[in-house]
């Protein structure tokens, strides 16, 4: 992947006031597309934004809401709770922390779920990173804008289907994709993706909604990365980002796994710019321990299975099932008769002396009604209750000599009902023989 130079001058979104003209912007031709009326736009505005608005009240963004101090509002992000589940962790943009309560100092605000429902308020701690809060005078900090956040919590976060939501991953890799990327944010909604031409105010108390637009361009400096998103580009990719969307999470998907690989700081004209989180994810995991990594999450270690749960998987109709595409060996169809309830199936990996040997590793599909097989259609698979766990055992791999054994290896997500549905899921492993 090329990466190009990035030279526009970004303009920073401070805090917004709850007064404040602040616009998600769509084009006007997504607008009309959508079924709007420029000569009536604000009688076709809430029907064109309540798509918007359901769209993100959808996976994988449950984990998006309102961040409120008394002052102002910015987005923010659910990255998960402490291991006594007594406070909260997010994810934001640091400029939508003051200055004076940046690095690890007393932070008062509320987050606000998908749905109304307030999960976290108090005093709690805000960590902006050092980058951000060392830049020069007349420096934006676009590169280095992340802050996270700690909030007393006062409620679970579930999803629609009172399930709780998954923890997001954060995007740890370098294989950010020129594709399309999903982002929500609050805000004032508008129409024009250079600009507002026009606006409306519902009086509504959340103005959540979905957009998207392409990942375009990347710039590295030292140890700064900034991402770039344009909705100049044909295929559907419709917004910009604004004022009141500062510290959205910019969700792409990973060969079928959605991960967050930039926040919104600001832009201008048409453009949005972000930080790369790929340079900050072992910053934001060191602020917050059980903060979820991509590269973690993606690879069977010796005492640690890899979990994918079928949440992660958008389809029209039925669940999911796997196979294993070649070079790795194992069932390469969907079964509806099985007759044991795991999956031994081979990957190859290499050796630290480039030597490549066979691994059999384990697939269980674990569902509401038990145990099967990781290629068997069942109906028993409940949103959200279903998962594969792939693991490691030394007694499949019987002589196997001392050694670290590692590299990548696919499996594939195939609809069990429907059959168009077909995601490649890039996995890891890293297999230390002791």
């Amino acid at each position: 992947m090329t990466h190009r130079p990035f030279t526009l001058a970004a303009l920073p979104v401070a805090l917004i006031s709850l007064s404040a003209h602040a616009f998600i912007l769509i084009s006007e031709q997504d607008f009309l597309a959508r079924g709007g009326d420029l000569a009536q736009a604000e009688q076709s505005y809430p029907r064109v934004f309540a798509q918007l608005t359901a769209r993100s009240e959808a996976h994988p963004f449950f984990a998006v809401g309102l961040l409120e101090r008394n002052n102002g509002y910015c987005t923010a992000t659910w990255l998960g709770n402490d291991e006594h589940q007594h406070n909260a962790w997010f994810l934001t943009a640091a400029h939508c922390v003051p200055e004076s309560a940046a690095g690890r100092n007393h932070y008062e605000a509320s987050f606000t779920d998908w749905s109304g429902n307030l999960m976290a308020t108090g005093v709690g701690t805000a960590y902006a990173h050092p980058d951000y809060l060392s830049r020069g005078l007349g420096q934006s900090g676009s590169a280095a804008d992340v802050a996270v956040i700690r909030l007393p919590r006062v409620g679970p976060l579930l999803d629609a289907q009172l399930l709780p939501v998954e923890p997001p991953l954060l995007y740890d890799e370098k294989r950010e994709q020129p594709r399309s990327i999903d982002w929500v944010g609050y805000g004032q909604w508008g129409l024009g993706t250079t600009g507002p031409k026009t606006n409306w105010q519902p009086d509504i108390p959340s103005r959540r909604i979905w957009s998207r637009t392409m990942l375009a361009a990347f710039n590295e400096t030292g140890k700064s990365g900034v991402v770039s998103g344009s909705p100049r580009y044909p295929g559907g990719f419709w917004a910009r980002s604004a004022p009141g969307d500062s510290g959205s999470a910019w969700w792409q998907e990973q060969q079928g796994i959605w991960t967050i690989v930039a926040t919104t700081f600001g832009g201008k004209g048409p453009v949005s710019v972000g930080p790369r989180i790929s340079r900050y994810a072992e910053w934001i995991q060191a602020q917050f321990p059980q903060a979820r990594r991509y590269t973690e999450f993606i690879t069977v270690k010796r005492a640690h299975p890899v979990r994918i749960p079928d949440s992660w998987h958008t389809l029209q109709r039925g669940s999911v099932a796997y196979t294993v595409p070649a070079p790795g060996r194992g069932p390469v169809s969907l079964q509806t008769q099985t007759p044991v309830n795991v999956t031994r199936f081979t990957v190859p990996l290499m050796t630290p002396e480039n030597r490549e040997y066979q691994i059999t590793l384990r697939a269980a599909h674990t569902t509401p009604c038990g145990t099967i097989e990781m290629n068997k259609i069942t109906d028993c698979t409940r949103r959200g209750e279903a998962a594969l766990r792939i693991s490691y055992h030394a007694e499949d791999n019987p002589g196997l000599a001392q050694g670290l054994y590692q590299g990548d290896f696919m499996i594939e997500a195939r609809g069990t009902q429907d059959s168009a549905y077909l995601k490649p899921v890039r996995l890891r492993a890293e297999i230390m023989v002791e």
